[in-house]
């Protein structure tokens, strides 16, 4: 050790290089280490944040409502040995015509506008809603409606609210079977489909219930509950829905066929797949750079290895000569270059906190590999040969 320190006195340049050199390394692997760390929790909170929706359509996916879906066909969304396991947010839309006085309107039953395209802003349709009422209204059971603001409607002088009140019938086996509600109006729109009240899915389907007439849905979307279940979604949707073609061919599922069912299931995870796309190329991109850093240092250990005996092949001669075996002489070399890159990476980790501390280990044993090999290669030669062959 004391050699060795003597002789960082004498030629302190290249030892000082060489902590340098190992400071660099460190930091910037330290930086790739935390950027790497920085982009898997995004990459994380991406995959779990970014809703991924699911909706009935045709076999060629180019429709999503006017599907006349049977109810229980459509309760596979709700039972936790169908889909139900996998849904947060089920959105559903039915219809049923009125009869009599208002038979000109329709009544649709909706769990929110999100399906329901005549009621989109975009759309040019503009809702005033009652003071304590919105969207939300619709996912629950309370009798109450969204009206066009042309529809004359009834106001009740005690409580001074305005309702609709409502005539169904059903015309077919049994045409004495009638059915009346009445509805508070919670708002008005203007624009999309003058001819519809709009009420939550709950009281339409309570009317086909009275009427005993079998719920036919109209379209039928959901959220998933968990971003890890996608791939399990695609497996079980298979017993029931088809894969959407562009071409609407008939591909092999379930145990329904496509007479009776031509429904298929149209998952969007688009921009799921996308933000982890470009996620996974930055962490790809991190790993390579990691990569190409501790090979970056093996190089330098073989180089610096290289170079440190070629400078000084007449003192290691000169060593030899005087009796010190191979062994020593290697391990001399070793302990003063390693002892230099040492403290350099220590100067690194310091740095950054020591946060990667198993990144400086393995940038150290890159280093140290690269050194041995190029010290194990350079000092099995007869350098007394070799020096003579110089002059």
């Amino acid at each position: 050790m004391r050699h060795t320190i003597r002789r960082f006195q004498r030629r302190p340049v290249p030892a000082i290089g060489v902590m340098l050199f190992a400071a660099v390394l460190a930091v910037v692997l330290c930086g790739l280490q935390k950027s790497n760390e920085a982009e898997l929790e995004k990459y994380n909170g991406t995959y779990h944040t970014i809703p991924v929706q699911f909706s009935v359509t045709n076999l060629s996916a180019t429709k999503a409502t006017d599907l006349n879906i049977p109810n229980f066909f459509a309760d596979v969304f709700i039972q936790e040995d169908g889909l139900g396991r996998f849904v947060s947010d089920l959105q559903r839309v039915c219809t049923h015509s009125i009869t009599g006085q208002n038979s000109r309107y329709m009544l649709v039953g909706i769990t929110s506008t999100a399906l329901s395209i005549e009621l989109w802003a975009e759309n040019g349709t503009y809702i005033h809603w009652d003071e304590g009422y919105g969207e939300g209204t619709f996912a629950g059971n309370e009798p109450v409606c969204l009206v066009p603001d042309t529809m004359i409607v009834s106001n009740e002088e005690e409580t001074g609210t305005s309702y609709v009140e409502l005539d169904f019938a059903f015309w077919g086996i049994d045409p004495t079977t009638e059915y009346s509600c009445k509805l508070r109006v919670i708002g008005t729109y203007k624009g999309g489909d003058g001819n519809a009240i709009y009420c939550p899915f709950a009281i339409c389907e309570k009317v086909y219930t009275e009427l005993k007439e079998p719920l036919s849905i109209q379209a039928i979307r959901a959220t998933l509950r968990s971003n890890d279940d996608l791939g399990e979604l695609r497996d079980v949707s298979k017993q029931w829905f088809a894969e959407p073609n562009p071409l609407g061919e008939q591909t092999p599922w379930g145990d329904y066929g496509y007479t009776y069912y031509p429904y298929a299931l149209d998952i969007d995870d688009e921009l799921l797949q996308q933000a982890v796309a470009t996620l996974q190329t930055r962490i790809a991109i991190n790993r390579i750079c990691t990569v190409l850093v501790l090979c970056l240092s093996a190089v330098a250990g073989l180089l610096i290895g290289f170079l440190m005996v070629r400078s000084r092949r007449r003192e290691i001669a000169l060593m030899r000569t005087m009796g010190t075996p191979t062994p020593a002489i290697f391990a001399g070399f070793l302990i003063e270059q390693m002892l230099c890159f040492g403290l350099g990476t220590a100067l690194g980790g310091a740095y950054n906190r020591w946060d990667s501390a198993d990144s400086l280990g393995i940038l150290a044993a890159a280093f140290l590999a690269g050194l041995v090999a190029a010290l194990f290669l350079f000092l099995r030669k007869n350098l007394l040969v070799t020096l003579k062959e110089d002059e």
